[in-house]
């Protein structure tokens, strides 16, 4: 698997430097172009940018990478060594029999059940 520091050093540096600054232009369109797509997840895997009330935005080391680039910033503080962990958010998988609750409610039912039938039977 590949680790984030090989895909910063395989892109292009400088492409990532002239984000940083569109970013904190607030350049939409350009942003969005698929010249910068790549650059842009990057950059957030890194947590240069993030994305504060639906718009991006240069967190305290994507200041500092502007000010002295995207590859300065990298070495001065190198990315964490472990890899992401993601987490699952794929639908549990259904289960065979049925749940407590379940169980409660159809006990209740049957009880219920009961009742009405020695109520009819008592009149």
């Amino acid at each position: 698997m590949m680790k984030i520091a090989d895909v910063l050093e395989e892109s292009d540096p400088d492409k990532k430097d002239k984000l940083l600054q569109i970013i904190e232009d607030g350049d939409a369109t350009v942003i969005l172009s698929s010249e910068y797509t790549q650059s842009l997840n990057e950059l957030i895997k890194l947590e240069f940018v993030s994305i504060e009330n639906e718009k991006l935005q240069l967190t305290e080391k994507g200041q500092q990478a502007k000010l002295i680039g995207v590859k300065g910033a990298m070495e001065k503080n190198p990315p964490l060594t472990e890899e992401l962990k993601l987490s699952d958010f794929t639908q549990p998988s259904p289960t065979k029999g049925i749940s407590n609750q379940a169980f409660l409610i159809i006990l209740f039912f049957f009880f219920i059940s009961l009742l009405a039938i020695a109520a009819l039977m008592m009149i």
